[in-house]
């Protein structure tokens, strides 16, 4: 099915987020730098032992660089001409990500397996090991497709680097494994423009 939704509208970034696991106790947090042209830069996370994340930006290349990997990029990213990830290369390991119409369609990891997923009316609605989502009427102006930190199906930052991002913000969410279905739901406290600033699970 064909689905060439696009935002228009003023993009949000997002700066930090707190993950409360009691209230006023915060079990996690992560925060994120840009550059001059919104191109996230950095990263941290308290919640993986205080580690930090940095980007670098060429026209076919973005290059992750953790703690641990010094001088030397930690993940390569290949580009396609829209600036979305074509690969993502880590040690010997290669994954592919393969796009229609600007939507993330198929990951294919170095093993041959493969992931699919589906889209309508510009939204992820399901993925092929299981998960199945359900959206609100109000549209994600963010830069993140925020669906991916509450039950993701990719493992990368989901910075629009992987195409076209959900139109809508996720109200749930439903893994059916072994026959048990295991259902999220979100509710959100909006701000005045009407992006998300809390997030109730």
């Amino acid at each position: 099915e064909k689905d060439n939704y696009t935002y228009s509208g003023p993009t949000k970034l997002v700066k930090e987020i707190k993950v409360y696991s009691n209230p006023g106790e915060i079990g996690a947090y992560m925060s994120f730098v840009y550059d001059d042209e919104g191109r996230l830069i950095r990263v941290y996370h308290d919640y993986l032992n205080n580690k930090f994340w940095a980007y670098t930006y060429s026209e076919k290349t973005i290059e992750e660089f953790s703690e641990e990997s010094d001088l030397e990029p930690y993940i390569i990213y290949g580009l396609n001409n829209e600036g979305y990830i074509t690969t993502l290369e880590l040690d010997d390991d290669t994954i592919t990500y393969f796009y229609r119409d600007g939507y993330l369609v198929k990951t294919r990891y170095s093993d041959y397996k493969s992931e699919y997923y589906t889209w309508k009316n510009g939204n992820i609605v399901s993925t092929s090991d299981g998960w199945t989502y359900e959206y609100t009427n109000i549209e994600n102006i963010t830069n993140l497709d925020l669906g991916y930190f509450l039950e993701g199906p990719t493992e990368v930052v989901p910075f629009r680097w992987k195409g076209l991002h959900s139109k809508n913000l996720i109200s749930r969410s439903i893994l059916v494994d072994d026959n048990i279905e295991y259902t999220s739901a979100y509710e959100y406290t909006l701000d005045k423009d009407g992006a998300p600033i809390k997030i109730k699970l």
